[in-house]
């Protein structure tokens, strides 16, 4: 992303300044820093105006008592078929303008009357391009006219004012008095918040774009290849943009759809869009907005901010893939027979459905969301039933999603079953209100949330505690494989450091204190003798490293970190180095350190190398793992 501005003040070459057409000399300056100084502060006074300037011209009436029959613009009449008339000058003057602003013309202009002239504007949004646009009056006599043809009109979205702005050029070999090398103007016009937004138009070639960075913030409109009906984009030039440059991207064409794609989908685009899901444009109330994160390696690139999918409506978020919190309800009476299919689809994400009646049924009845919906569920959705019938089951069952109910939850009611989407199945719990049941559905309702639980003991779960009371389900952290990988993960061809492995240890896992994580790290290095380093961290803290020009050795890494209360622990380490040419172990190193991690949140246990010098593969981690030792309540 280096540019030329980088050269500005290097005391090589000439800075040249140049009137709006950028090949009119204003001044040249030689690039030293207070040629430099020089040129910042005439930028400075040469910022553009922060609104549009409206093209001008004008049409003097000389003579009263006469006629003007019509006037043009560009050949284009703009005043309608009825002259203007008046006694004087300035009743002609006051009559044309009014005809003026009556007509309806392409493009269209207003005008104003003071005093015997008649001031004609162009269109809003026309900015610079009426300029020179040929003014003619026709008259009748004894009536005279002067006509000014149209000037001075100046954009609000351009770099640089057309009409009194400078550009700037810089050479580092150039001479005086000649204009050459690379415009940097964008880099030294400072726009204000109160300027109106840089707008470009760009078309996709290949799946990507080349927008020409005037501003930090900028609306940038997007077509299709060849105009065609859909396109894909992947990747947006990052030449002369500065991290944290914002684009706002619009549709040029409601009828030519194009795609944004995240780089997990593309694998080579530099789009990263928030959770990965594409966005595609349409009409101009469809727009997002990205700003450029400069890292090093696959992250640069630019990251949604934000985008707009037109009015919130909940088929608009649908459409964009987007489940939303907008809730339906429907209150329905128990059926006595058969399947009720309920569509749930573009409610939103979760949909309320009460039961209710005093039904006798006559068969079995099932509830449950309708296996073909107008739109498809999207993961996340959910579906609540709330049972409250007080049904006369006569031997026949109710089934609300796939939960089958028992005979008193059918007939006394206060039942409800929630359900959820996920990956293309709907997956439903039981929440039982025990609150009215008899003692003997209790027991049911307990047997049934014990088959949720499945096996305690098989899942490896023990007790919270061995005292008599309110209990629960933990996992048992007497000695538990929290974390094995035996992927080789090998250095790249960088000399930074990089994270081979990553365990995250979940909030909560390390429950008391004196609890201890075991942790190994295994390494192998190359066979060369450039210096490499490897390191563990827990959390924030390197609880073991070591450096060495290490040939084909065996690098094991293993150590224990104790819990000392939730914020506190203490971690000791051994490294032993294993020469894989003599069969030999070589050393051993220990470190001691003391981790302040809070142990209520996630924390990261990283595996990590450096290379001392840029060569692939030169450290490889073969293998790390993290087991716990729980202390027995």
């Amino acid at each position: 992303m280096a540019n030329d501005i980088t050269k500005l003040g290097s005391g090589l070459g000439f800075i040249y300044i140049t009137h709006a057409d950028g090949t009119s000399l204003y001044s040249n300056i030689k690039n030293n820093p207070s040629g430099r100084d020089a040129v910042l502060f005439d930028a400075i006074n040469r910022v553009p105006l922060a609104g549009e300037k409206l093209a001008q011209g004008s049409v003097l009436i000389n003579v009263g008592a006469g006629t003007v029959t019509n006037v043009t613009v560009d050949a284009v009449g703009i005043m309608g078929g009825v002259a203007a008339t008046g006694a004087t000058p300035a009743l002609i003057a006051t009559d044309l303008a009014n005809k003026i602003n009556t007509a309806v013309s392409a493009p269209d202009y207003t005008a104003e009357a003071i005093n015997d002239t008649v001031y004609i504007y162009a269109a809003t949004g026309t900015g610079s391009a009426p300029n020179g646009f040929v003014v003619t009056s026709s008259v009748t006599a004894p009536t005279t006219t002067t006509d000014t043809d149209m000037q001075g009109g100046s954009p609000a979205t351009g770099v640089y004012d057309t009409l009194f702005g400078h550009r700037y050029f810089i050479d580092e070999t150039g001479v005086e008095g000649t204009i050459t090398g690379t415009e940097i103007t964008n880099f030294l016009i400072k726009r204000g918040e109160e300027s109106s937004a840089i707008v470009q138009s760009v078309t996709i070639v290949g799946g990507t774009i080349t927008v020409a960075r005037q501003s930090k913030n900028m609306i940038v409109y997007v077509d299709t290849e060849a105009a065609a009906a859909t396109d894909n984009l992947d990747t947006i030039n990052i030449t002369d943009f500065q991290d944290g440059d914002t684009i706002t991207f619009r549709g040029q064409n409601a009828g030519r759809v194009v795609t944004f794609r995240d780089r997990s989908i593309s694998a080579t685009g530099n789009i990263f869009t928030a959770s990965a899901l594409s966005f595609a444009t349409g009409d101009e109330t469809k727009q997002i907005t990205t700003t450029l994160v400069v890292k090093g390696g696959t992250i640069t690139g630019w990251r949604e901010v934000t985008r707009n999918t037109g009015l919130p409506t909940v088929a608009v978020q649908y459409t964009s893939g987007i489940a939303i919190a907008v809730q339906g309800r429907e209150n329905l009476t128990l059926v006595n027979t058969g399947t009720v299919d309920n569509d749930i689809g573009k409610t939103g994400q979760a949909y309320w459905i009460a039961i209710s009646g005093p039904t006798a049924l006559i068969g079995n009845v099932i509830y449950q969301p309708d296996p073909t919906p107008t739109d498809a569920y999207l993961d996340g959705m959910e579906v609540i039933y709330d049972y409250r019938s007080l049904a006369v089951t006569g031997g026949f069952t109710v089934t609300l999603g796939d939960i089958l109910l028992t005979d008193e939850q059918a007939t006394t009611g206060n039942v409800t079953v929630w359900g959820k989407f996920m990956t293309g199945t709907w997956y439903y719990f039981l929440l039982g209100k025990t609150n009215g049941l008899n003692i003997l559905d209790k027991v049911t309702a307990a047997a049934l949330y014990e088959l949720l639980l499945g096996n305690p003991a098989a899942d490896g779960l023990i007790l919270s505690s061995t005292a008599a009371g309110v209990r629960s389900w933990i996992p048992n952290a007497q000695q538990e494989v929290l974390y094995n990988i035996t992927a080789n993960n090998g250095t790249t061809a960088i000399i930074t450091e990089e994270i081979l492995k990553t365990y995250t240890l979940p909030g909560g896992t390390v429950l008391l204190d004196d609890d201890i994580l075991y942790v190994r790290g295994v390494y192998q290095t190359a066979a060369t003798a450039n210096g490499k380093t490897m390191t563990i961290y827990f959390g924030a803290t390197s609880v073991a490293t070591i450096t060495g020009a290490f040939n084909a050795q065996t690098i094991i890494v293993e150590g224990e970190i104790n819990r000392i209360d939730i914020n506190n622990q203490s971690a000791s380490f051994k490294i032993t180095e294993y020469d894989t040419a003599t069969g030999a172990w070589v050393s051993e190193n220990g470190f001691y350190t003391l981790p302040a991690e809070n142990l209520a949140a996630d924390v990261d246990i990283k595996f990590a190398a450096t290379n001392g010098v840029a060569s692939l593969g030169d450290i490889l981690s073969r293998q790390a793992s993290v087991k716990i030792f729980g202390k027995r309540n």
